[in-house]
């Protein structure tokens, strides 16, 4: 699985309407071990940016929270070791994860949870090492080993059978829950192992469920292994919006964790993206992406796009990008965002005031050139006759050198890929 930082990790699930808010994990105990010892100090302290209502620790989506305390401008702090956290626990729970959740200051619709922290991972007090391993199999071969401490990500179809096995000590009993229902296992034949065998109709009953829930006993010591299982498609309503600190990550919205975007530095109009699963594999390669960039990707058999809506650069604060992922059916890409990339692409050399460019340093220009508020307002038009085309301290037309030794001026090269485009546009119609 991805390894994150427990100190600096972002992590937004963000509304429309609190696309500002982004919590930041600063401060996270090692171990959280529930109920804690009277006199713990197992101190979680957070940073949320934006305009929060208010700011709480939970368990459970929609379950009850635990509100934190403002220790700062944009600081807030929790002791874990109170009786309140202990008690919001799921009820006979061995272990499982909190989640720091905040609203906007104009409220909205979805209340608290409208923008959550990464997980943190909690075990209960007096649970004991085990040696009981759980096993998912598919039909595929794939053996998927469950964690007692963690949720194990399944991302295929065909559960064939889940295995508990106990190198020592007998197994006493065992179930899983998905949803509203309890599965037994039984006991194979001659053997301390013990079997849930799915056919159709088990897979069927389980298959719109995010999670199984595997508990069982060895010895009398219970344990619990969580399979979450990946979504199909992302749960969207529309677009939804989220930011991303630059050399850290977030959770994809619609995703409950399962993909996580990270970029690297911003700089000079670009930074560096990807985008991973839970399991650490690759859904979106690493690549350079500009300000209005879009990037497609799947999600199962669903397609989406990711859009770099803005990079910030601030002074004070942390730079970040504004992103929003939607559908990609009925996408329209913006135009200026593909003449920068075709430019970055182009093996040609570009003067500008006498300097040589290559592909990649005049892309990034003209991206910066169309960044920021004035940025939001420019129409093809404007950027290729005006922006891109002449140089805003001398009027001076900017010149292409093609790799033949032929030169033209940057707005016939730029009106050159428009009509590209626009004869590519017409021929996939």
């Amino acid at each position: 699985m991805i390894a994150f930082r427990a100190i600096g990790l972002m992590s937004l699930l963000l509304s429309p309407a609190s696309a500002q808010l982004a919590i930041r994990l600063v401060q996270v105990p090692q171990k959280v071990v529930l109920p804690a010892d009277p006199g713990s100090n197992l101190m979680l302290e957070v940073e949320v940016q934006g305009f929060p209502r208010a700011v709480a620790l939970g368990a459970l989506l929609g379950g009850p929270t635990v509100p934190m305390r403002r220790s700062g401008a944009t600081s807030w702090q929790l002791n874990l070791a109170t009786p309140e956290v202990a008690a919001m626990l799921p009820r006979g729970a061995t272990h499982g994860r909190l989640f720091v959740h905040a609203s906007g200051a104009n409220g909205d619709s979805s209340g608290i949870g409208a923008v959550s922290s990464a997980p943190i991972l909690w075990v209960a007090k007096g649970v004991r090492e085990t040696s009981l391993g759980c096993r998912l199999r598919t039909d595929s071969g794939t053996v998927h080993d469950g964690s007692v401490l963690s949720s194990t990500w399944f991302d295929g179809e065909g559960i064939t059978a889940i295995e508990l096995r106990a190198p020592r000590g007998r197994i006493d009993k065992a179930t899983a829950s998905s949803a509203e229902h309890r599965l037994p296992f039984l006991r194979v034949a001659e053997s301390e192992v013990m079997e849930l065998r799915f056919d159709d109709q088990l897979r069927e009953l389980v298959a719109k469920s995010e999670q199984l829930c595997v508990e069982a006993e060895l010895d009398g010591v219970p344990a619990s292994f969580v399979f979450e299982f990946a979504p199909r498609r992302l749960a969207l309503d529309g677009t939804a919006e989220f930011s991303v600190i630059q050399r850290e990550a977030s959770y994809m919205p619609g995703s409950r964790g399962w993909l996580v975007v990270r970029i690297g530095d911003i700089t000079m109009g670009g930074t560096e993206l990807e985008i991973r699963d839970a399991n650490g594999r690759e859904v979106l390669a690493h690549r350079l992406v500009f300000e209005r960039e879009a990037v497609e990707f799947a999600v199962a058999d669903e397609r989406y796009v990711l859009v770099v809506e803005r990079l910030q650069n601030r002074l004070i604060g942390d730079d970040h990008a504004e992103l929003f992922v939607r559908p990609a059916a009925g996408y329209m890409p913006d135009r200026i965002a593909i003449l920068v990339r075709r430019v970055a692409a182009s093996g040609d050399t570009f003067l500008r005031d006498g300097v040589k460019f290559d592909g990649l340093l005049a892309a990034r220009s003209l991206s910066l050139a169309a960044s920021g508020p004035s940025g939001r307002k420019l129409t093809v038009a404007t950027f290729v006759d005006d922006v891109a085309s002449t140089s805003r301290r001398t009027g001076e037309p900017h010149t292409v050198l093609g790799a033949d030794g032929t030169a033209v001026t940057m707005r016939e090269w730029l009106q050159r890929e428009l009509e590209a485009m626009d004869a590519a546009e017409k021929t996939n119609k």
